[in-house]
């Protein structure tokens, strides 16, 4: 692709992200990489320029994320600078990059298929001198079998073998050890001297050829690279591509008359805001949108991980990506598709990737010291062994270089939380921060908000009083105006009570304050306020006590007008789910900013024994934060209203609730769904995710100490350090995909 014509932001508009003014976002395919080491060269050279705000490059996907400042530095100075450094890059939604990937694995069964052929005809040429025993094989058959093993090795080496040559001569370029050096200089060896020994027979190595090994190795590397590469691409790819399968044309209604529409079938790029679309039965919802005509029932699995229908009809707001069963609806578009639900998650997963544990920190840290050891350690056995046996000294040289796995090491975290990602996000459950993975596994207290998480977050009006001073229809009308636009639980109960059609009060200036309520000010009534007594500035010894359970009240300039008191449904499996937090000796408490009434209500039906009543955003944070300094690990459950602050706090937190507001909320896991026992599932999975990274590592870890050293002892052939550095590193890749399934 030519990135001299994106000069200005006109140009950028059509596939970049504008974050704000001057700052952009894209998002790169980047083919060639193989190891971490490929990764450091790439974040450490861009980091560097001026102007550049963010750069990570997910090692499992090849994918990039580059976010930066246009008037300082332009795109294509940046791309160029990643394609000097041996790499070709695509925009991830381009065709090409599609396309690249095609021919790639094309060309990558091409040479793998030279390979293959190349190794049986070379083992046919091998079998004869390991079966003649100690006799030995004779002298001028065995000069024809070399010769003929020597024309087989070359198609190999150049046409299958290049790719490792071509990444390691980069990395040399770019001042960089990477994975394929150690393997490049293994082939070279072994192909420097088995052509020594295939014209000259009695020297000093014995006339011992490795055109066995050769073939054998780059085989079965390249054998092990495809299946890793298409095991990393399934991990990658269960939820993007369900994004690509948004349809592509989509049924614009051109006369507005849904009776007798007159329907024109478009393509998606051409729709914008505000456009009229019909939906059929079993057509896919292209755009987020609110429902003007018609009713239905939508699958919306790719944003809850369930099948069941939900029943939708006229006011009802739809999103991109959600199946229509059964009805025909028409809707307006409000959102195009990068500003979408669907593309707000997809960002989520995707951005989730380039965060770093632990685990892939400390792995970047020593993949440059690991790759020079290898090559220094393979110089120092040869030096050794040199005096004692020159044949020896080779075979071993060459095995400690061979022999050794770094990739095993390299692809022991990336995989594995690819693959747990992709397994949450069918659950409907996305990760926004990797880190907290490998916390989740170790909490040992747990805070609850109430409303939301373990009730089902959809409280009703229970009991509702209002003064005499004035008309009851009049204030209901009061009501709507200042809760239409809110997202508070409370707030939609109310609003979807008193509801009136062609109500004619406007209210202007509505300011939501978080924790507290609603207020407004009115040329009639002076400050109206909706919310709890405190922000309503009602002392609660003025109140009867009917009134004073009741959790959100309306004043007039500071005169009590109204009270309402709310009942909500406990979720299915809370008492379940609270019951296993005991047995895992998981303490789990409330902090809810309701009255005392309903929280004592809601803890005693759950099997909650602590719980704290009448809490401000701040005072929650207050609580995370206080027993964090008592070395807890803590983990906040909420629906991201009035608990942010404690869910920032908190060392995890998860905003469970099925509003398309929650994945604005600043937590660790989100969890587009009302099944409580979903937080049950996320956190075995991580304690199984962090079991298989281990495994992993421990592994890569205990197989270079065993093989490195019988390697430097020239007990290991050169064939058989190749396959034990193929078959290491597809235990990790296969281990890690088990997380999938």
């Amino acid at each position: 692709m030519n990135w001299n014509f994106v000069k200005n932001t006109s140009d950028l508009s059509e596939f970049c992200e504008n974050i704000n003014d001057n700052n952009w976002r894209v998002e790169l395919i980047i083919d060639g990489i193989h190891c971490m080491a490929c990764v450091s060269k790439i974040e450490n050279t861009l980091k560097k320029i001026k102007g550049l705000r963010k750069i990570n490059v997910h090692l499992t996907s090849n994918h990039a994320i580059i976010e930066w400042n246009n008037s300082l530095v332009k795109l294509p100075r940046l791309v160029s600078l990643i394609k000097k450094l041996g790499f070709n890059v695509f925009l991830s939604s381009e065709d090409t990059g599609l396309a690249s990937k095609q021919l790639k694995s094309k060309e990558v069964l091409w040479n793998w298929s030279i390979s293959l052929i190349c190794f049986f005809q070379i083992m046919m040429f091998s079998m004869p001198s390991y079966l003649s025993g100690n006799d030995g094989l004779d002298s001028n058959l065995k000069s024809l079998f070399d010769w003929g093993s020597f024309i087989l090795i070359i198609p190999v080496i150049i046409f299958s073998g290049k790719v490792f040559f071509q990444n390691a001569l980069n990395g040399l370029k770019n001042k960089v050890i990477n994975m394929d050096l150690p393997i490049s200089l293994g082939i070279i060896l072994m192909f420097l001297f088995s052509v020594m020994g295939t014209v000259n027979p009695s020297n000093l190595f014995s006339g011992k050829v490795y055109y066995d090994s050769i073939s054998m190795f780059i085989f079965l590397l390249l054998s092990s690279r495809y299946l890793e590469h298409k095991i990393k691409i399934k991990s990658w790819a269960t939820f993007t591509n369900f994004f690509k399968k948004l349809p592509e044309s989509s049924r614009k209604v051109e006369r507005k008359d849904f009776r007798n529409p007159r329907i024109t079938i478009v393509s998606s790029n051409q729709i914008r805001k505000g456009d009229f679309l019909q939906a059929l039965p079993g057509e896919t919802i292209n755009f987020d949108g609110v429902i003007i005509d018609g009713s239905s029932n939508l699958n919306n699995m790719f944003m809850t991980g369930e099948s069941f229908p939900e029943a939708v009809g006229e006011g009802n707001k739809i999103f991109a990506g959600a199946i229509n069963i059964d009805g025909l609806i028409y809707y307006k578009v409000e959102r195009l598709r990068n500003t979408s639900y669907i593309s707000k998650i997809k960002k989520i997963i995707e951005d989730s990737q380039y965060t770093k544990p632990a685990f892939v920190r400390m792995v970047d840290k020593i993949a440059q010291p690991f790759l020079i050891s290898i090559i220094l350690l393979s110089i120092s056995s040869c030096l050794i062994w040199w005096s004692i046996s020159h044949q020896m000294a080779i075979n071993a040289m060459i095995s400690v270089l061979i022999v050794t796995c770094p990739c095993a090491l390299y692809l022991s975290t990336p995989i594995a939380m690819c693959a747990a990602a992709n397994k949450l996000a069918r659950k409907g459950i996305y990760i926004k921060n990797l880190e907290a993975f490998e916390t989740l596994a170790k909490i040992n207290l747990l805070f609850f908000d109430k409303t939301g998480t373990l009730t089902d977050g959809k409280p009703k009006i229970d009991n509702s009083y209002f003064t005499n001073l004035h008309d009851q229809k009049y204030l209901k009308k009061v009501l709507y105006g200042l809760t239409k636009n809110s997202m508070h639980p409370f707030a939609r109960s109310i609003k979807e009570n008193y509801s009136v059609k062609n109500h004619k009060i406007e209210l202007n200036e509505i300011k939501e304050i978080t924790g507290k309520g609603i207020e407004t000010k009115s040329k009639t009534h002076g400050i109206i306020k909706l919310g709890s007594k405190i922000f309503c500035g009602i002392d609660p010894n003025d109140l009867p006590r009917h009134l004073a359970s009741c959790q959100v009240h309306m004043t007039f300039d500071g005169k009590w007008i109204a009270s309402f008191s709310f009942k909500e449904n406990i979720k299915d499996k809370a008492k379940e789910i609270i019951a296993s937090f005991k047995r895992r000796n998981v303490e789990s408490l409330i902090l809810s900013g309701d009255q005392k009434k309903a929280v004592h209500d809601v803890a005693k039906k759950v099997g909650i024994n602590k719980y704290f009543w009448g809490m401000t955003p701040k005072n929650k944070y207050l609580k995370v934060m206080n027993a964090q300094k008592n070395k807890a690990r803590v983990l906040m459950v909420g629906d991201g209203f009035n608990d942010g602050p404690a869910l920032a706090q908190a060392d995890v937190s998860i905003t469970m609730g099925d509003s398309p507001s929650i994945i604005q909320t600043k937590s660790d896991f989100i969890i587009i769904s009302n099944d409580i026992f979903l937080i049950n599932f996320l956190i075995n999975l991580s304690k199984k995710t962090l079991s298989v990274i281990k495994q992993n590592i421990y592994w890569a870890i205990l197989y270079n100490f065993i093989m490195v050293p019988f390697a430097f002892l020239g007990y290991i052939e050169p064939w058989l350090a190749g396959l034990g550095m193929t078959f290491s590193s597809l235990i990790v890749a296969a281990n890690s995909y088990r997380l999938n399934q």
